[in-house]
């Protein structure tokens, strides 16, 4: 009879990705095994190879949680309130997402070669995600008529390039307050949505 695992691989990944994060992709996996308390065989029974590990710990979820909240709506709620809800989770993913990506490239893996393991690339399925919440909003008459793909590229984008030029800039713009920026690119995004009298 087998031993019961002692550490789930969402433990062993989560402590991978702060790792290599921290340390780089060249950081030893004897230091991850240390710090989860397992032997290095252990961490390559379970996930094979060290470059295993690093995709399995970087990688995106199939889909973003943000896709999953803009999936289910719009409701009942003042659009503004649910876009401010959007807006916080595309952020809170960017922010978590950009240093792996970073990590990944360090390494020398091609993030184009990580998305290719998915059907549809997770960024394909939050755009889509948010276009479709955009297009329901139109059919409600809540939000004025416009291309709604091109209005998701532009709302993804206003979050994901202040990520970026964060990242980039490393800290020149101070701490980004992230519910104040959310609700003040909603703000200006919806003055050119109302739907005019």
């Amino acid at each position: 009879m087998a031993r019961p695992q002692k550490v789930s691989d969402e433990e062993i990944l989560d402590v991978a990705r702060k790792s290599f994060i921290e340390h780089g992709a060249s950081l030893s996996t004897s230091k991850i095994a240390e710090a989860l308390g397992v032997s290095q065989a252990a961490l390559f029974k379970r996930f094979g190879t060290k470059k295993q590990l690093l995709f399995r710990a970087m990688m995106p979820p199939q889909v973003p949680p943000w896709a999953m909240i803009a999936g289910s709506g719009p409701d009942e709620r003042p659009i503004e309130l649910q876009l401010n809800e959007i807006a916080v989770a595309i952020i809170v993913f960017f922010k978590t997402m950009l240093p792996c990506i970073m990590v990944l490239r360090s390494s020398g893996i091609n993030p184009e070669d990580l998305l290719a393991k998915f059907d549809t690339p997770p960024p394909v399925v939050g755009h889509r995600a948010v276009a479709a919440w955009f297009r329901r909003a139109m059919d409600q008459g809540r939000i004025r008529e416009c291309d709604a793909s091109m209005l998701a590229f532009n709302f993804i984008g206003a979050f994901h390039g202040r990520i970026m030029i964060d990242h980039l800039a490393r800290g020149y713009f101070g701490p980004m307050d992230t519910e104040a920026y959310a609700a003040h690119t909603v703000d200006m995004m919806m003055r050119g949505l109302q739907v005019q009298p």
